[in-house]
């Protein structure tokens, strides 16, 4: 493995070389991950690091064939734990004599593998350090073959504390906090209106109004209100108006000596003219901090002169920081540093119109980071999604084509799952999740995406001013684009995405800090607390009225144990649990000391309760449509030639003639509605296609005999009543519910 470097390409070359090109492996000082992030080889700089050393090398070889194929994430964390691991070896040997020093690959064995673990521990760094070091080690030497499989102990994992749900007061304080922050949303819409209709304020005529010009007809009628009302005006004032004056003759009185005593002249030359009664102060307009600001006008002045983002970032900051807003010269004429004046510096205490900080004006109109987080946590909410899924939707792309094929207002909308992913699946090929909404509900996850949409619209024709290192302009969802603080704007931008995770820590900090949710008597102050929790509660709540496997799909699990495992384990998912299996146990008990228990299941009964299901679910519906045993083994009449193609069979329309098919309590609905459709079908054909032949009499002859068999009457009864509230359940052809059933095994 040691090279020599011949013709060794520059660092920027070693993003498109493949392993066997790299001549020299030390040249390489950075990788680019999976997902297109530049992790830089950081363990190099570790004094610790010998080039000539084996272990070093071959650690170096480790890091840049397993990061290069792994997300930036995992990166990271074998580059911390190669740095960990170089410290505690040089621990090692410095305690240890030479004979047990380690300084090659190989010498990395259970011993020292499990010393490594301790140190770790002791510094109080994370497990996952151990885990990742040792599951690179595995893969590099499976699927390269470059270096050795070294055989380590397990690791012992700490048992994780189960995320239990919301509690009652805490699920009702959220979705509380949510309606009233997404309400000022569809406000904020309404104020847009209000500012495309109004005036923008301009500069001379703003001036004019709060700091008049000392013409020659108002200082007359100034002196009269000083000699009316006794007032006591200083020489200073006097000059400084003169100065001031637009009017030559008393223009020339600001450096005359004598020049009061001259104006006073011309002040009783001119007293017969003067139409002012002189009891007010005609320079007193109550100055910049008395002026009631229109925010309609307001915003449309900042929108109309580019403020802030048609103007440089670098020109906003300097001019218009707060530094430069200590006062306002008597001839300004820049109306957005006035605007900025009035709501800063001359938004004083002791002022009697009090105005809204800069922040807030401009939330008016751009959505700020706590209306994106609330947004955001509020589709989490309903939608039962992780955040990087929501933060997957495409703002362009996210109705399914056959969107409201069962009823117009239901809505079907889909993102995409990147976040755990099978083993092996590659991150450029994520799991697409569907999930039924409405658009007749303004809070629905349908409408909550348009308004986000809307929200964003102004900004996203601006670049960004600062992208973050680890994400790029795609990761910077511009569907949850927002305004940041003006105090930041220097430092992180005039504007971002609540996509970056430190923003959203922050916004869901001050959502919290806005709206009080208290969960259990304690209230929430922080994301890490809220988060993580949104989808144990959205799963108790939805499992009352639906099956577990329907909200594993929509969960995105491969399968519902994962989400029993992980989202249905929780104290009151176990107390429910246990109340359950006590009514089952007491049913048991009752038959046994009746003397009606039957015994074990049958062979057939254990087989059939063991198999795997294909559930059909119509998007749209809460319950099942009916499931198949086995789809690539369908027996109704016709189907060799699907079966032959080794294809599963997705042909609804003849489920009720294959043996295959299975019934569910939930089905009996569609069952009724399935034979009402049939009813009327035979009806409308006559008598003429009427009889034993008939493929629609013998389909509705099946779906009686399931219906009379049933033996639940209840059960019957339950149905029949669902089917009315719920209407249409089905189309009237069944084989537009095979397009959809098709599409979604190709993740269409």
């Amino acid at each position: 493995m040691n090279s020599i470097a011949q013709d060794v390409p520059t660092e920027a070359e070693f993003d498109f070389l493949e392993v066997d090109e790299i001549k020299d492996i030390f040249a390489v000082t950075s990788i680019i991950s999976s997902n297109g992030k530049r992790i830089a080889c950081r363990y190099m700089e570790s004094e610790h690091f010998d080039a000539a050393s084996n272990l070093c090398e071959c650690l170096h070889w480790l890091f840049v064939l397993f990061s290069s194929d792994a997300n930036h994430t995992n990166g990271y964390t074998l580059r911390s734990s190669i740095e960990e691991l170089l410290d505690f070896v040089a621990l090692h040997n410095a305690r240890n004599p030479e004979a047990l020093h380690v300084k090659r690959y190989t010498d990395i064995n259970s011993e020292i593998f499990n010393g490594y673990q301790d140190y770790i521990s002791s510094q109080g760094r994370p497990n996952a350090l151990a885990i990742k070091l040792k599951t690179a080690i595995k893969k590099v030497a499976d699927e390269t073959g470059k270096l050795p499989f070294i055989k380590l102990p397990v690791i012992s994992v700490d048992v994780a504390k189960k995320t239990e749900p919301l509690y009652k007061d805490g699920f009702e304080s959220l979705e509380r906090a949510c309606f009233t922050q997404i309400e000022g949303l569809y406000r904020q819409l309404a104020f847009r209106t209000e500012v495309e209709k109004a005036e923008p304020y301009i500069a001379a005529e703003v001036m004019e109004e709060l700091r008049p010009k000392p013409t020659r007809e108002r200082l007359l009628k100034w002196e009269k209100h000083v000699q009316l009302m006794n007032r006591d005006a200083h020489r200073d004032s006097y000059r400084s108006r003169f100065r001031r004056c637009p009017d030559p003759e008393i223009q020339a009185l600001a450096d005359d000596k004598n020049g009061i005593k001259k104006f006073r002249e011309v002040y009783r030359n001119e007293y017969s003219s003067i139409t002012y009664d002189g009891i007010y102060d005609p320079f007193e307009t109550g100055g910049i901090s008395g002026w009631a600001l229109d925010y309609a006008r307001v915003v449309k002045t900042f929108i109309v002169n580019g403020y802030p983002f048609d103007l440089d970032q670098e020109m906003v900051v300097e001019t218009y920081g707060q530094d430069q807003l200590g006062r306002i010269e008597e001839d300004c004429n820049d109306i957005i540093k006035i605007l900025l004046y009035r709501v800063s510096t001359g938004n004083i205490d002791k002022s009697k119109v009090r105005t809204l900080h800069i922040d807030r004006i401009m939330g008016l109109y751009f959505p700020s980071v706590e209306d994106m987080a609330a947004l955001l946590i509020f589709m989490m909410f309903q939608s039962g999604w992780n955040k990087e899924t929501v933060l997957a939707v495409d703002q362009d792309n996210f109705e399914h084509t056959l969107t409201g094929v069962i009823e117009a207002a239901v809505k079907i909308v889909f993102s995409e799952k990147n976040r755990s992913q099978a083993n092996g699946k590659p991150f450029e090929k994520p799991k697409r999740i569907h999930l039924p909404s409405r658009d007749d509900d303004p809070f629905s996850f349908y409408n909550l995406v348009y308004l986000a949409k809307s929200l964003s619209e102004p900004l996203a024709k601006y670049p960004l001013d600062q992208m973050p290192t680890i994400l790029s302009r795609e990761d910077m969802n511009p569907l949850f684009l927002c305004i940041r603080k003006k105090a930041d704007w220097r430092r992180g931008g005039r504007y971002t995405s609540i996509a970056y995770k430190p923003t959203f820590s922050i916004a869901v900090k001050n959502l919290l800090k806005i709206h009080k949710v208290i969960d259990n008597g304690k209230r929430l102050t922080s994301a890490s607390e809220l988060t993580r929790r949104l989808r144990p509660t959205w799963f108790l709540h939805k499992k009352k009225h639906h099956s577990i496997a329907m909200l594993s799909h929509t969960m995105g699990h491969k399968d519902r144990d994962t989400t029993d495992i992980f989202y249905d384990d929780s104290g009151v998912a176990r107390q429910q649990r246990k109340a359950r299996l006590r009514t089952e146990l007491d049913a048991v008990i009752h038959l046994l000391r009746t003397r009606q228990f039957k015994g074990l299941l049958s062979k057939h009964a254990q087989a059939e309760a063991s198999g795997q299901l294909k559930i059909f679910h119509i998007p749209g519906h809460d319950r099942p449509l009916w499931a198949c045993s086995n789809q690539e083994k369908p027996d109704w009449v016709g189907s060799d030639i699907i079966a032959s193609t080794g294809k599963k069979c997705f042909a609804i329309s003849e489920c009720i003639f294959c043996s295959q098919m299975r019934v569910f309590q939930e089905t009996l609905p569609f069952l009724m509605e399935r034979a009402a459709h049939l009813e009327e079908i035979i009806n409308e054909r006559g008598d003429e296609n009427v009889g034993f032949d008939s493929r629609f009499s013998k389909e509705y002859e099946a779906i009686q005999y399931i219906l009379d068999k049933w033996g639940d009457d209840d059960d019957i009864t339950a149905a029949a009543r669902y089917r009315r509230r719920h209407a249409p359940l089905l189309p009237r052809d069944l084989k537009i519910l095979e397009i959809i059933f098709d599409s979604e095994n190709h993740n269409v």
